[in-house]
């Protein structure tokens, strides 16, 4: 994805945040199964590292295919509800 923000240069590269993820659950992104608990909260976790490790905004990333069954204001509240499961960890 294209950035076009002064303040990308503090932000990873999508590409190593996907390859990260991927190892770090031993699961392709492409493969996840968001009709599933497990897949919805690996969607979440995704959505938290894109938007804050990525710099993504979520109009950016509603356009990716595991995203794209969304609506643009659900991404904000599966942000928020991430990051607090998160921080409780």
């Amino acid at each position: 994805m294209e950035r076009k923000r002064i303040d990308d240069l503090y932000f990873e590269p999508i590409e190593k945040i996907y390859m990260e993820f991927e190892k770090m659950y031993d699961i392709k992104v492409e493969n996840i199964d968001t009709t599933t608990h497990s897949g919805k909260k690996l969607r979440g976790e995704l959505l938290f590292n894109l938007r804050d490790r990525g710099g993504l905004t979520y109009k950016e990333i509603i356009k990716i295919d595991l995203f794209g069954d969304m609506k643009l204001h659900s991404l904000g509240q599966l942000y928020k509800r991430t990051k607090l499961r998160l921080s409780k960890k």
